[in-house]
């Protein structure tokens, strides 16, 4: 009987400290304002004179899942506006892609990073992100 006790501790031991030393999940996702934000402050570097415009439903968007929100940079035209660029915000980490076609790159900056981490600690999301919230790409890139 005590070994089944300190076998039954022990696994309940080993089981906790598993848990409890992964991160948690973000609180809640990134509001699409916060993640519009970065992608401005990628396109005006880029194009002082480009909007950043949204790019439809959570479903909808570029054919992203719902850990997405998808965005269009348009290029200021007279005769009307043209997309430069697309971009998919993970909605729980911040990190922003750039997709061409298939073909996404995660974008990366001094600046950008700056914003990214005021945006996750103001939506519950901290510095040890779960691995999985971080691994995650958008569907229509090519793996």
């Amino acid at each position: 009987m005590q070994k089944t006790s300190v076998l039954v501790f022990f696994s309940l031991a080993i089981a906790y400290g598993a848990q409890a030393s992964s991160p948690p999940p973000p609180k809640r996702g990134i509001s699409q304002k916060a993640a519009h934000a970065l992608v401005e402050e990628i396109v005006k570097s880029r194009y002082p004179d480009a909007t950043v415009e949204p790019s439809g439903s959570a479903a909808s968007q570029h054919g992203l899942d719902a850990d997405f929100i998808g965005f269009s940079a348009l290029a200021a035209n007279p005769g009307g506006g043209a997309r430069v660029d697309s971009y998919a915000v993970n909605r729980w980490t911040g990190d922003v892609w750039e997709m061409q076609g298939s073909v996404c790159t995660l974008v990366v900056g001094k600046r950008l990073s700056v914003l990214q981490k005021q945006t996750r600690r103001i939506f519950g999301a901290g510095a040890n992100i779960d691995l999985h919230y971080r691994s995650l790409k958008p569907t229509e890139c090519d793996p």
